[in-house]
């Protein structure tokens, strides 16, 4: 910084010389004005420069002001201190097993076809089928529900007409169902190997039934369904009668088949 005054100090002295030379010479020579203008410059010069070498001194002594903070703050590092929150210990919820549902071991089945109680088809008699279901499996089967039905169907497309007749018996025992939750129907058990059976009456014959019948026009449908406690699903089956030979259904087997899904 010495060296700096002194270089301005020399600058200012230098215009100073210079200037009153020139007045001095403007003087000698009878040109006041010129040596007027020629001392006003100078001065303004002068003072120019004494405050740029104040302003230059006021600067360089605020940056080695800051210069000497900066060295202290970096002749010791700071001090960073960091407060980890106490987390709190983490939480185990330990859900039980679930318990596996118990599936009963009984269960209802058809044991054997359908079988008539009528020996012939006879004009004007009714038509009665005997159906029952039977509990196959080695725990008695409880709190179970059942519904059979039986109807006679003309046949036109017989894939379609088997999955109507299977979706009007369905809604039947659905809503026979519903009846008996609320209790205007009635549950029974079952014991291993016991049977439930029903008698399914239609009727009475027309001739038209009978040949329809007899030449495969006209289905006999004979349905079972049940549901009980514990149960892997419902039971359910649709049945048709193959056309029989003759009238004297009872002296010929009979062919039962499943309808279509």
């Amino acid at each position: 910084m010495f060296w700096d005054i002194a270089l301005a100090i020399g600058i200012g002295l230098s215009q100073l010389g210079l200037t009153l030379y020139g007045v001095l010479v403007s003087v000698k020579r009878h040109h006041r004005r010129i040596a007027t203008v020629i001392g006003l410059v100078g001065l303004a010069g002068i003072v120019l420069t004494a405050i740029a070498t104040i302003r230059s001194g006021q600067a360089q002594q605020e940056l080695r002001e800051g210069l000497t903070t900066i060295k202290k703050n970096t002749e010791q590092p700071p001090q960073i201190t960091v407060n980890i929150p106490q987390s709190a210990p983490p939480m185990v919820i330990v859900n039980p097993p679930s318990m596996p549902k118990h599936r009963s071991a009984g269960f209802l089945q058809l044991p054997n076809n359908p079988t008539f109680v009528n020996a012939d088809l006879a004009v004007g008699s009714p038509l009665s089928v005997n159906i029952g279901l039977a509990n196959k499996g080695t725990e008695p089967v409880h709190e179970a529900s059942r519904f059979f039905g039986a109807m006679m169907k003309s046949v036109a497309d017989p894939k379609l007409t088997d999955k109507q007749v299977r979706a009007e018996f369905l809604g039947d025992a659905l809503k026979s169902q519903r009846e008996t939750t609320k209790g205007k129907g009635q549950t029974f058990d079952v014991p291993p190997g016991a049977m439930v059976w029903n008698t399914l009456t239609l009727g009475p014959l027309q001739q038209e039934h009978i040949d329809g019948i007899l030449r495969g026009t006209t289905r006999l449908y004979v349905y079972a369904w049940a549901r009980w406690k514990d149960g892997e699903g419902d039971f359910e089956q649709c049945l048709w009668l193959q056309a029989p030979t003759s009238a004297s259904i009872a002296n010929e087997r009979q062919v039962w088949h499943l309808c279509e899904q």
